[in-house]
């Protein structure tokens, strides 16, 4: 029952998204992110690091001790009872509390980075489902063609105004195209099996079935995507996780000043009733050995990583914006060739009228093919330029 009821729920949250106005692109991913269990695993995660940390500050134990001593015959035996409270250094306290407070904020970034990575992670499958899409209606577009065609040649064979060889050269294209298009289907299933892992579920209902078009993305100057950086999770967590690592640091420094203990005791001897107080002085001479160069080595890191995280996204950026501008000027060219003209049709009107024979048309027709799965290659590279800028939209 478990796979039916996913892809119930995949649907019913599909169809609210769709009813909220959203785009079937949009409508998919929002769908998918809703399902994928590891964004839920990671806010779980994040809320048990941050009740785990908010102990972190909790005070020590009370001590409760007893004995029972035996005296020689004659003489009443000696017993005693206490209760005792240790304490660290007054500042540790406060400094573990604001630790803590930071550490919890880098494990809720650290979700947030998860969630924010996945976004980008779906929608650039959900991309490529699009591109193995376009790519199979094209093949398909010219394998319907060409069956016209052996159709045609299939009835001038029979009637012996073709030869064998015509009709023999479309059988081998009809059997090339089927090839890439199994392949094609094969790159789309296994897109497709991605998001369903994603999704939670081996079912994704119909939230496919919906999307034939690339997202609207539009690119802006490479400036807008880099002052929105900061706001990145991933650089956000590092940033708190260095903030964390530095209260460390001063969590270690009062670490290093003495605890102390002060408790009630009770004693019974000689037939007589003691009662007192007791102080106990603890002095971190072993505890502490090597803490401080731990914290100090622990700050490098995190502000390494900082710097990494940041270096890293921001190349990025760069990158994908450049590789945006540079397709977006060959597609400005090539956009008009491929999405007004059909030029399968044209090559099969021209055959029909006698201007190419079955050679010919092949042999323009795998051009032609070649260069709409090139210009669709780049709408899919442009598109996926985008989708990685989008994060910082």
């Amino acid at each position: 029952m478990k796979r039916p009821l996913l892809a119930l729920a995949s649907s019913l949250v599909a169809n609210a998204l769709l009813a909220a106005g959203l785009t079937p692109f949009d409508n998919a991913l929002e769908t998918i992110l809703a399902n994928d269990p590891q964004i839920k695993s990671a806010r779980l995660n994040a809320t048990a690091e941050e009740k785990s940390a908010a102990t972190e500050a909790n005070l020590s134990d009370p001590e409760l001790e007893g004995e029972y001593i035996f005296s020689p015959k004659g003489t009443p035996n000696r017993w005693s009872v206490g209760i005792s409270q240790s304490f660290d250094w007054p500042g540790v306290y406060s400094a573990r509390k604001r630790a803590a407070s930071a550490s919890a904020t880098a494990f809720h970034y650290l979700a947030d980075a998860t969630e924010f990575d996945h976004r980008s992670q779906i929608s650039s499958l959900l991309i490529d489902y699009i591109h193995s899409t376009k790519a199979i209606e094209a093949l398909n577009e010219v394998r319907k063609a060409t069956q016209e065609l052996k159709s045609a040649v299939d009835t001038g064979v029979n009637g012996g105004e073709l030869t064998r060889l015509d009709q023999n050269k479309l059988i081998i294209e009809l059997a090339r195209l089927d090839a890439r298009l199994s392949a094609l289907y094969g790159e789309r299933d296994a897109t497709i099996a991605s998001l369903a892992e994603l999704n939670g579920s081996d079912n994704l209902g119909d939230i496919l079935g919906q999307l034939t078009e690339y997202p609207p993305y539009t690119i802006a100057e490479v400036d807008h995507y880099l002052g929105n950086l900061s706001r990145n999770p991933s650089v956000k967590a590092a940033s708190a996780r260095a903030e964390a690592d530095m209260l460390g640091r001063k969590v270690a420094d009062f670490e290093r000043y003495p605890g102390f203990s002060i408790g009630y005791t009770h004693n019974y001897e000689d037939y007589m009733h003691f009662n007192g107080i007791t102080v106990g002085l603890t002095l971190p001479v072993f505890s502490t050995h090597g803490k401080i160069a731990a914290a100090d080595a622990a700050i490098e890191a995190s502000r390494s990583e900082v710097v990494s995280v940041g270096a890293t996204r921001r190349a990025a950026i760069i990158s994908n914006h450049k590789i945006a501008r540079q397709l977006a000027g060959e597609l400005t060219t090539l956009a008009p060739l491929f999405e007004t003209t059909s030029s399968t049709a044209l090559l099969l009107k021209a055959y029909k009228g006698g201007q190419m024979n079955v050679m010919d048309y092949i042999t323009e027709l795998n051009y032609f093919l070649d260069a709409r799965l090139d210009y669709l290659d780049i709408l899919h590279r442009y598109n996926s330029a985008l989708n990685s800028l989008e994060q910082y939209n």
